[in-house]
This record gives C-alpha cells, structure tokens and sequence, in this order.
C-alpha cells in the first residue's frame, strides 16, 4: 500500500506561511536523490494554493551562492522579503593568490540601504566560476537591484565590473 516518505512543517505564524522544515522518512538518501524533497515543496505549494494563499516564504538562506540549500530555493525563483542583522564582515589580513580563489569560489548575496545585491569575484589565478545569467532568470521579480564584480589581487582588492538592474 501507500506510505508516507517525506513530510513538510508548514508554520502559519506569519505571512505567507512559512515552510519550515522538511523531512525524509529515515534520511533516506536515495529517496532524496528521486526527488522527495522537491516534492514537497510541489505539494506543499499546492496544498497552500487550495488554501486560498498566493504565496509562501521559504525561510532563510546562507547568503552564499553556492550554498545547496540556497540554490536548491533558488528553483522556485526568490523575491527577499526581509533580512536580519546577523552577518559577516569579512576583512582580509594580506589579499592574495589564495584568497581570490577561495573568494572566486563564494559569490554571496549582500545588503545595502535594503536592497539586494551580488558580490562575485575573479582572481589572478583563476576566472570565476560564477554565472551571471543563471541568477537572472531567477530574479524574475526584480528582487536584485545590482551584481558587482571584484578582481582580487595580491595589490588589493578592486571593482572590475557593476551592472545595476532596473
């Protein structure tokens, strides 16, 4: 018969209802791998939708491109409804070859006078790996405002390109 592999926490505490947490009988790397938690985003987002809701938050995200959580959330597209204060700064002793790579590696989402923004950086050593475009057709909304390219070098740290978006 039918049994429950995957289930989703849906907290309506705020608006849009927030889903909060999603969960796979037993860890279960291969039902992950067929795709149960995308799943329950499907049907969760269409259980909220009979429910009368045209939307819904799906929590916080490290700001870091690469981060799969983000990325995987990045697939429903994004709008930033609100941010907090807890961050980084980051602030480099001695820029070098190894810092732009490791830099060239982590572009990141960031805020500035409430708006959104993309920092992604290029080294000496190595062309970024980043790609533009792709977070594009996610930002259907408009929800960034601008993407800022950096190019790090052992003589410092220094915009190569910005591209406001409108």
């Amino acid at each position: 018969g039918r049994r429950n592999i995957a289930g989703m926490v849906i907290d309506y505490r705020k608006m849009p209802p927030n889903l909060w947490s999603v969960a796979v009988l037993h860890g279960d790397e291969q039902l992950m791998s067929q795709s149960a938690v995308f799943a329950c985003y499907h049907f969760s987002f269409m259980y909220l939708s009979e429910q009368g809701y045209s939307s819904a938050s799906l929590g916080f995200s490290r700001a870091f491109l690469n981060d799969g959580v983000l990325q995987f959330k990045m697939k429903f597209g994004f709008k930033l409804l609100f941010s907090t204060a807890k961050g980084f700064a980051i602030y480099p002793l001695r820029c070098s070859n190894a810092l732009g790579d490791f830099l060239a590696r982590q572009p990141f989402f960031y805020i500035d006078n409430r708006q959104l923004h993309l920092a992604s950086f290029i080294s000496d050593e190595q062309n970024s790996t980043f790609n533009l475009p792709s977070v594009l057709k996610k930002n259907k909304d408009g929800s960034l405002t601008s993407s800022q390219v950096f190019h790090v070098s052992e003589g410092g740290i220094k915009l190569s390109s910005s591209q406001i978006f409108e």
